[in-house]
């Protein structure tokens, strides 16, 4: 679960990497409050995240995969996003 954990760390902080690239690229192209506009979308998307992964995990309550069903779920959907981000970023800048 440490391996899940540290990973889930890594795209976190390219996921912050890629929020400001997209509120950079929105910005430039003159979408007003950007920043504030993205800021709020990732709280957001955070709550959500975290509720859905607490959700999954909830099939193992009482049971050693809880916490690892937890980890991987947390990780797995940062990733998600973190493509999504980039994508969107892309998108931004070839308009």
């Amino acid at each position: 679960m440490t391996c899940a954990g540290n990973q889930r760390q890594e795209v976190e902080r390219e996921m912050q990497a890629a929020v400001v690239g997209v509120s950079s690229a929105l910005n430039a192209r003159g979408v007003e409050d950007a920043a504030a506009f993205v800021a709020t979308s990732q709280q957001d998307w955070e709550r959500y995240r975290t509720s859905h992964c607490e959700l999954l995990s909830k099939l193992y309550e009482g049971g050693s995969l809880a916490r690892v069903t937890l980890a991987f779920c947390l990780r797995d959907v940062a990733r998600e996003r973190l493509v999504f981000l980039q994508s969107l970023e892309r998108s931004s800048m070839e308009e």
